[in-house]
């Protein structure tokens, strides 16, 4: 995995960011080494992986309502993923928690990109 500089995420793709960032957590969830890391290191992958399967359900989906739908339960398991991340961090359960500030900065603009594409699809059938 290459290293990307914050403006060029910025640009980047959303399939290419939360693939990107669902790996980050794979890499944090081996630094959780302690008994409250092994806790809910499973919980960190599975919310990052599902965020990561949902966007691509959404992206075969036959309608607005499906694919806003879909993307409704990827912010879902991105919020719950943020929740272990802080976890994470505030109780200090990883080797390496700049990686864990660095997925939780991640994790913020993902759930601003998922929650902005969601009222974008919203008000369009609005209108």
């Amino acid at each position: 995995m290459t290293t990307k500089t914050q403006t060029e995420k910025r640009g980047g793709d959303i399939k290419t960011r939360l693939t990107e960032y669902t790996l980050t957590c794979f890499t944090i969830a081996q630094t959780l080494t302690n008994k409250g890391g092994h806790f809910v290191s499973d919980d960190l992958v599975d919310s990052a992986k599902n965020a990561l399967l949902r966007h691509a359900e959404a992206e075969g989906s036959p309608s607005a309502k499906e694919f806003a739908d879909k993307y409704r339960l990827a912010l879902v398991q991105l919020r719950v993923n943020r929740t272990i991340l802080d976890l994470v961090y505030n109780g200090k359960l990883s080797s390496d928690l700049t990686s864990v500030a660095t997925a939780l900065e991640d994790v913020d603009i993902l759930i601003r990109i998922f929650f902005s594409s969601i009222r974008t699809l919203e008000n369009r059938a609005a209108a």
